[in-house]
């Protein structure tokens, strides 16, 4: 068995070199679209926020499919359920760190 055919076996998605262009174009293009808001101050703070939030979302979105090739094909189920379990995970921890720093600043305060 030579390669090409061991690596058909596996009924994955074809990888291919202009796959990972797009997706650093993409990145790329994100990453200066969330310079150029923030120095260019065009809008207002709490929008900025807003738009850098979007981008980085879609950011994450452009690295999940071109660079780790995640899709929600039967094949590929196993690793959507470790991508849940991560995203609960972070959140969790999120939510934890953003409790202790409120609590915190609450009794400091008090002081």
């Amino acid at each position: 068995m030579n390669q090409n055919e061991h690596a058909n076996t596996h009924g994955g998605s074809h990888i291919t070199v202009g796959s990972y262009l797009i997706g650093f174009a993409l990145a790329v293009i994100l990453t200066v679209a969330s310079f150029v808001l923030v120095m260019s101050q065009s809008l207002t703070p709490q929008a900025t926020v807003v738009a850098i939030a979007l981008l980085a979302f879609i950011q994450v979105i452009v690295h999940l499919k071109f660079f780790l090739h995640l899709d929600f094909s039967e094949d590929e189920r196993w690793n959507r359920y470790a991508l849940y379990v991560t995203i609960f995970f972070v959140s969790v921890i999120v939510a934890g760190t953003l409790f202790v720093m409120w609590n915190i600043a609450m009794n400091m305060m008090s002081r």
